[in-house]
Order: C-alpha cells, then sequence, then structure tokens
C-alpha cells in the first residue's frame, strides 16, 4: 500500500528547519526529557514510511474483524474518544488521546488480533494528513465531532477543514457507518461525502439520536434526557457542560451500531470521569472549586467554558483567561466578544500575557479596573490566586495550548510545580507527565 509520507514538524516550532539540521542536534535533546519527547516525536514522522507499511500488513492480516472507529473533529473528540471506549466496554487507555499521526501505527500494533473494536482518536496538523490516515486505518463506524477555528493557520478555512477532515468519512465501505454531529452544518454536510449510512446526533430535532432538557447537576455533573429509535431516558453523568452531551450521544450511537443497548452505554457512561483539562471539576479545600479547561482555547471553546459558568451558582466567579488558539480575523473582534461575555458572568478577571488583547473590550463592557488582574505567566497566576481565593470561589481556567495553564490548577490542588516557564514550546506533552513540573 503506497501512503503519502507527511512533511514532519518538530514540535511545532516556525520557521521549519531541514530534518538533518535537527537530527545533528539530537545528542544535544537526549539530555532533557522535552528534547527527548520532542526527538521521539520526530522520529515516529519520518518512520511513518515503513511503520504505516507494517500497521497496514498488520490491519490487513491480523486485524481483519476488527471493527475500527475513528473519531476526528476539531474539538470534543477526546472526550468522545473516552466516552466510545467505555461505552463499548474497553478499558481507558492512559495515551488515548496522543493522536499525532506518527504515533498511529504504534498504536494499531498494539491492538490484540483477538479484540472486536478498536477506538482511534485521529488529529491532524495540516493540509493532506487526513486521506493517507484513513487508507491506513480503514474504518467500520466515523465520527465526526466538530469543525472549528483550532486549524486556522495551518487549514486557513472552514470549508477546508471540513474537505480535510471528510477523508475519513469517505473512506468508509459502503457497509460502514457515518456518525455525524447534526447540529455543525459543516459536519452534517458530510454526509454527502460517503456512501456509508449517516446516522446523526445533536440537540436538534431532525437528529437520530437526539439530547434534551439539559441541566447542570452541580458540583455532580450534567443531567440530560435522550430520544433513541422514539424512547425516551434520563441519563446523569460525571462531565460538565452542555458540550459534553455530544459525547455522550455520539457515545451511544456508536454502541447501538454494534449491538450494545442504549441502557447498557449509558450505565457504563455513568462511570466515565471527567477529562483532565476538559471542563475539569476539582474540589478544594474551604468550598473552593476549579473548572479546569485549559488544554487549549480556540474561540469556541471560550465560550463553550464560560456558558457552563454562568450556569455554576457561586459566591464569586474568578475567569483565569490566556490567549486565543489561532484566532480568526478580525482578530480585535473575537477578543471584544469573548470580553464581553466573560464581563456579564465573571467577577475577578485574571489576564495571562493577554491583558492588551481583552483591555479593549473589558473597557466596553463597563468593567472595573480593581478587578483586572495582569499576569505574565501561570507563575504569577498562582500566587495571586493563593492569596485571593475564598470560601464558595468558583474559578474558570482557560488558555492557549502552549501557555499550559493546567499548571494553575495543579498547583491550586497542591500538586509541586517546579516550572516557572510562561510559555512551553513542548505543547504536546501534559504538564503532569513532564519531569520539569
Amino acid at each position: 500500500m503506497a501512503l503519502k509520507h507527511p512533511e514532519p514538524d518538530w514540535a511545532d516550532r516556525k520557521p521549519k528547519v531541514q530534518f538533518w539540521k535537527k537530527l545533528s542536534q539530537a545528542p544535544a535533546l537526549m539530555f532533557s526529557p522535552a528534547g527527548r519527547f520532542i526527538l521521539s516525536r520526530a522520529l515516529l514522522h519520518y518512520c511513518w514510511p515503513i511503520s504505516s507499511r507494517g500497521a497496514a500488513a498488520y490491519r490487513r492480516l491480523r486485524l481483519c474483524n476488527t471493527a475500527f472507529i475513528a473519531v476526528v473533529g476539531s474539538f470534543g473528540k477526546t472526550t468522545a474518544t473516552r466516552a466510545i471506549t467505555v461505552a463499548v466496554g474497553l478499558p481507558l487507555g492512559r495515551d488515548i488521546s496522543n493522536n499525532a499521526m506518527g504515533r498511529l501505527p504504534m498504536k494499531i500494533f498494539r491492538v490484540s488480533p483477538h479484540a472486536q473494536v478498536a477506538v482511534f482518536e485521529i488529529g491532524i496538523e495540516r493540509p493532506g494528513q487526513m486521506r493517507p490516515v484513513a487508507r491506513l486505518l480503514k474504518p467500520r463506524v466515523a465520527v465526526v465531532m466538530s469543525i472549528g477555528s483550532e486549524h486556522n493557520r495551518s487549514l486557513g478555512t472552514l470549508e477546508n477543514t471540513r474537505r480535510e477532515k471528510a477523508e475519513m468519512v469517505k473512506a468508509l465501505p459502503e457497509d460502514g457507518v457515518a456518525i455525524l454531529n447534526g447540529d455543525d452544518e459543516n459536519v452534517l454536510w458530510m454526509a454527502g461525502q460517503t456512501r456509508a449510512r449517516v446516522v446523526t446526533f445533536g440537540f436538534g430535532e431532525a437528529n437520530m439520536i437526539r439530547a434534551g432538557g439539559y441541566r447542570l447537576n452541580w458540583p455532580h455533573g450534567s443531567r440530560f434526557h435522550i430520544f433513541v429509535d422514539g424512547i425516551e431516558r434520563e441519563c446523569s453523568w460525571g462531565l460538565l457542560g452542555r458540550p459534553s452531551v455530544y459525547a455522550a450521544l455520539a457515545a451511544t450511537a456508536v454502541g447501538r451500531e454494534l449491538g450494545i443497548s442504549v441502557e447498557k452505554s449509558l450505565e457504563r457512561l455513568e462511570q466515565l470521569p471527567p477529562t483532565p483539562d476538559r471542563l475539569q471539576l476539582l474540589h478544594l479545600a474551604g468550598g473552593i472549586s476549579i473548572i479546569s479547561d485549559a488544554y487549549k482555547s480556540p474561540e469556541e471553546t471560550i465560550h463553550a467554558a464560560l456558558e457552563v459558568l454562568a450556569e455554576v451558582p457561586a459566591k464569586r466567579k474568578i475567569v483565569v483567561l490566556g490567549r486565543i488558539n489561532e484566532p480568526r480575523h478580525p482578530i480585535r473582534e473575537k477578543y471584544r466578544n469573548v470580553a464581553a461575555k466573560a464581563a456579564a458572568i465573571a467577577d475577578l478577571f485574571l489576564l495571562v500575557d493577554s491583558f492588551k488583547e481583552f483591555k479593549a473590550g473589558l473597557n466596553a463592557a463597563g468593567v472595573k479596573q480593581e478587578v483586572r488582574v495582569h499576569c505574565k505567566g501561570p507563575p504569577e497566576a498562582i500566587d495571586f490566586l493563593r492569596r485571593e481565593l475564598k470560601d464558595g470561589d468558583v474559578v474558570l481556567v482557560k488558555g492557549r495550548s502552549d501557555q499550559r495553564l493546567e499548571r494553575v490548577s495543579m498547583a491550586l490542588a497542591g500538586e509541586r510545580i517546579n516550572c516557572r516557564r510562561n510559555l512551553c514550546p513542548t505543547s504536546r506533552i501534559s504538564c503532569r507527565d513532564c519531569p520539569l513540573c
């Protein structure tokens, strides 16, 4: 099988450099944990022509009876992958969200020949990557969660993004299933791009798997009703917010296609723990709560997180806001929109390396200067919150991926944080797994 060799990206650093130049730096990289991570990631990318062929042979010869499920989308796919994994009765793996293209062959090799189902989260970084991944994976089920602004710099427009993501749906066989978010018009567009059967999910009345009656069950999670085949069922689980419901719907749809009853899927989903740093609720001493949503911050996810904060009953609501991930033009307008929504919800604002960006919007919303705090990085935010937090406070932490604002919630939760960097170039490695922290 001839699989296209994608051009690798060394730790998302720009400008791009030649492989041999970076290879000469390998000895130096080996002496630091972050360097070893960068080196291993690059080597996996450059080994793609060999590893992908080996994985394709293993898929064809040993996993021909295994149903592969691919989860794609701009955001929401990690929580959906975890929900699907639990709904079909598989254990949650530690690296379930490690969706880099170069690691996919290794993840395929780890699938047992006796496995009936395997679930994969698929991420891309630039045009042309989804097609070779789809040809390697040969999924039976493809789940598409969303199309948004996350790939603004690499793919340019939403049309380009949906076209690239649709390659996974196009790879489905005639007896396959495309499970699409029917509330997202760019995802729904993919229904016309596949020969497979289409199942839609969402809150809209036209969806086949539909949710309704959503309400926040603070501080335990969320409650909602799910409608499948004309039957209404109530669901309660430990994840916060309306966005999380889409993951439950997708998982229920996948389970249904694999012959798992809706009741069994919902029973399993009730045990699903929150995804780290995706609307993850942490309880501190003194009745203080933190909503950690710091994994990344496309504009759409910031608005969604603020809407969750608006639902929360609290004596005081505090937002820790970093910069927006890959904002589309006009950039100033995006920051103003976020500032306007935050001003209507929060009582105190910690702006982490984003004071200038949010200043105009907060001024227009009439937010007083004394409730704005400018922090150069996570260490300053941690020090301020340790002094300021009081009983009954709820803190939302949201920032760009390279700011690593999850360090704020980790430190406040009592974990020791040694890293004092304001920005981190190894945005693909979690602070919880990084020895520098």
